[in-house]
């Protein structure tokens, strides 16, 4: 992958606007179309999007008013 990404980052304050971009507009799973390997690289791709999607928390549109 040829992305950087800065591992050490913090997920985006919950209830910003980046936050909501994220949480709320990511597929639950990285679809497999935007995997260009496959086997063990795939796998790490899968893991690390989870990771960041548990990080991230579920989406919750109804919070505020």
């Amino acid at each position: 992958m040829s992305e950087v990404v800065d591992a050490a980052a913090p997920p985006p304050p919950r209830d910003t606007l980046l936050w909501y971009r994220l949480a709320c507009s990511l597929p639950a799973t990285l679809p497999d179309a935007v995997l260009h390997s496959s086997g063990d690289d795939a796998t790490v791709a899968r893991e690390d999007y989870a990771l960041v999607i548990t990080a991230l928390g579920a989406c919750d549109r109804g919070g505020r008013s």
